[in-house]
């Protein structure tokens, strides 16, 4: 009796377990890691990324998207980062009012993949209305302000200083294992949302998912479901012996 009742323990803890760990699974939370480099670096140092100066090197712009290319600072329009060279060209959304533009990854990787997990870009004198996002499939996956990106940066205020190193810093954002994204949006509800020196590291599209479960148990899992099916065909012997 006594062993009846012990193998029936086993299996109903191992069956809540499994419970609890496909619980777990199936709410998975996203991980994007947001880094500021050194003041004054104003390039990425990833490896193996595509990389847009706007100058010698620039993603295609359609008469369609919002944004300019200007190689200068228009007062009320658009200011150069900080520390840029004179004559450098750099990218602007905003500088007409309210603009939203966006970017494909295959765009930005020459058609080399549809999906990555890592972008950069020096973004310069940061506004709080200023907005970066990244979509997959249609949804956004993370989103970012010239407010938080500020914080990041040096715990400073978003309040577009075109000189400060604060407001002025080159932003990093990489996906954690596992996630993608395919599409970059810029927004700026003003004048406005200026960067410098994009870099986007494409993945291959197969075995990369923003969904942690796929519907293959864990190795961890998949053993306590079997230590669960032992129990239950011990569970059995016993009986039958008892009959």
């Amino acid at each position: 009796m006594n062993s009846f009742k012990t193998i029936k323990t086993m299996v109903m803890a191992a069956g809540l377990l499994v419970a609890a760990m496909t619980a777990a699974q199936a709410t998975p939370v996203p991980a994007v890691s947001v880094t500021a480099s050194a003041a004054g670096v104003l390039r990425s140092t990833v490896d193996d990324v595509n990389t847009f100066n706007f100058s010698s090197s620039k993603p295609t712009l359609t008469t369609a998207q919002a944004g300019d290319i200007y190689t200068t600072s228009i007062s009320g329009v658009a200011a150069e980062p900080a520390h840029s060279s004179t004559g450098n060209a750099y990218f602007s959304v905003g500088s007409h009012g309210s603009e939203t533009t966006s970017f494909s990854v295959a765009s930005l990787t020459e058609g080399e993949n549809t999906k990555a997990n890592y972008f950069g870009l020096y973004w310069g004198s940061m506004d709080s209305y200023n907005t970066l996002s990244f979509q997959l499939n249609g949804s956004t996956v993370y989103s970012i302000t010239g407010t938080q990106a500020a914080q990041i940066a040096a715990a400073a205020l978003a309040n577009g200083d075109q000189a400060s190193d604060a407001t002025n810093r080159y932003m990093n954002f990489t996906f954690g294992s596992g996630m993608t994204f395919d599409t970059v949006t810029l927004v700026s509800t003003g004048a406005a949302f200026e960067s410098d020196n994009w870099a986007v590291r494409g993945v291959e599209s197969e075995g990369h998912s923003n969904n942690a479960s796929n519907g293959v148990p864990e190795p961890m899992a998949a053993s306590v479901m079997a230590f669960g099916l032992m129990g239950l065909a011990g569970l059995r012997r016993t009986r039958k012996d008892r009959v």
